[in-house]
Order: C-alpha cells, then structure tokens, then sequence
C-alpha cells in the first residue's frame, strides 16, 4: 500500500498481493474438492445403481475443470484486476477486466470498517476488510493486516495507530 500526504489527509493505494493469490488458491482448491466429494456422497446415496459411473466420471470431470481453470487463471485474474484508493474522504475499490466495476463510497456514508480473519487467513497474515453503508456491505480483501489498519483509519479518517491494539 502505498501512502501520500494530500490537500485532504492520508491518501492511499493499493492492491492485492502474491500473498492474496496464493490464500485463493488454498480456498479454491479446498472449496472444489469439498463440492466434489458432496455430490459424490449425495450421488451414492440418491442416484439408482445405474447412474454411478457415469455420475463419478461427470463429478471428476467437473472437479478437474475447476481445479484447472479457478486456480491458476481465475483467481491470478482476479488479484491482477482488484485495487483500492483512499483519497479526498472517500474509498474507491475498483474489480475487473472484462466487466470493470468500481465501487466509490464517501467516508461520510461509512458506518463501520470491520476487519475479519479467519485461521487460515490469519496463519497466511492476511486479513478481509468489509465496508458497511446503510444500504449495502462492500468486502475487499484479502490484504496485509497492516494494510487494513492504514486503510481503516484512513477510510474513517481516524488518526494513525488508533486500531493497532490486538484482542
């Protein structure tokens, strides 16, 4: 993340990092073959006798199509395209190359930044940030605690250091 001092306080940018890619890859790879075994088990359990092969060669087939186009091309896509800027009292995260969407949310309509971590975010050190607005719940991430720290305070446009303390 990168911070500069503007007309209107802290200024920052960034992205999502080597560290982001390879927690997706995690996630993705444990979310495909937790999928896979589900509907190989509901398929023993449901499907008539007949429809076993057929149901296990489709199942292997669908798992390796994910394996092989969510890891390596989905999520790199989707780390290359995800960035943030903080800047003149509002937050602007931007996703995408095909479909761009940019999200631009005034400090002023933030009601809380809250930073979440789960155990495997938490050994890799990463963190998710959501932004919650009365109309809607923007999550960014995942990104560097310290990151989220910086873009928290900026975003609330509250004074450096004042969320560091751990729970």
């Amino acid at each position: 993340m990168v911070q500069e001092r503007g007309d209107s306080g802290f200024n920052c940018r960034g992205a999502l990092s080597e560290q982001a890619y390879r927690y997706l890859n995690i996630r993705s790879v444990v979310e495909v073959i937790t999928l896979t075994a589900l509907a190989l088990v509901s398929g023993v359990v449901f499907a008539p006798g007949s429809w076993l092969l057929p149901l296990f060669a489709l199942s292997a087939a669908l798992c390796a199509v994910g394996l092989l186009m969510e890891v390596p091309l989905l999520n790199r896509l989707e780390v290359r395209h995800t960035s943030f800027i903080i800047a003149n009292g509002a937050v602007c995260i931007r996703r995408g190359r095909l479909i761009r969407r940019e999200i631009v949310i005034n400090s002023e309509q933030l009601l809380n930044v809250s930073i979440l971590h789960g155990p495997l975010l938490r050994r890799m050190g990463l963190v998710k940030v959501k932004f919650t607005t009365i109309a809607y719940v923007e999550p960014f991430g995942p990104i560097p605690l310290s990151d989220a720290l910086r873009m928290r305070a900026n975003a609330l446009r509250m004074p450096e250091g004042a969320f560091d303390e751990q729970h």
